[in-house]
């Protein structure tokens, strides 16, 4: 008979995503759920879509990771909630759309669980999102551009008088 072991058996630790002090302990720790779905990208607006199930909450927010002056040479980094997103259930699913993104960037997108019932719950991690272009459909105007185009407009205009004028001499 051997006394009961006070150190406690691999099977018995919490993995990563169970402990919730886990990403408090290790925050550059970032775990990426799989079965999280970034579709709908555009310039100015996406939208993000996870199980219910992922997280045992109702209410959720949106956060960006973001880059602050360095401090200590240094960059820091930290999470600031994303404005304009709008978070709804529909059956198994949470939808989350994210608008007025800056277009052409990239984001690192993470939801927080507000209200589980455990207390803290780790975030759930999306993969970068980035935005695509936006499309210009009036070509920017530069003085460059306005003056070609001048020239191009005088450069036909002689062209056609001399036309008629060799027409009717």
């Amino acid at each position: 008979n051997q006394p009961p072991s006070s150190t406690p058996t691999p099977s018995d630790s919490p993995t990563p995503t169970q402990d919730p002090e886990f990403f408090e302990k290790f925050p550059s720790t970032l775990l990426l759920e799989t079965n999280v779905r970034i579709t709908d990208i555009h310039s100015t607006h996406a939208t993000i879509q996870w199980p219910a199930t992922l997280r045992q909450s109702t209410e959720f927010r949106i956060d960006q990771l973001a880059l602050a002056p360095p401090k200590n040479d240094r960059p820091l980094l930290h999470w600031i909630p994303l404005p304009h997103t709008k978070i709804t259930q529909k059956s198994d699913q949470f939808i989350a759309e994210l608008s007025n993104l800056t277009p052409n960037s990239l984001y690192r997108i993470r939801i927080v669980p507000l209200n589980s019932p455990t207390g803290t719950t780790p975030p759930i991690f999306t993969p970068y999102l980035k935005t695509l272009p936006s499309l210009n459909l009036w070509p920017t105007i530069t003085p460059l551009r306005t003056l070609l185009f001048l020239c191009a407009a005088v450069f036909a205009f002689l062209i056609r008088e001399k036309w008629l004028s060799r027409r009717h001499p």
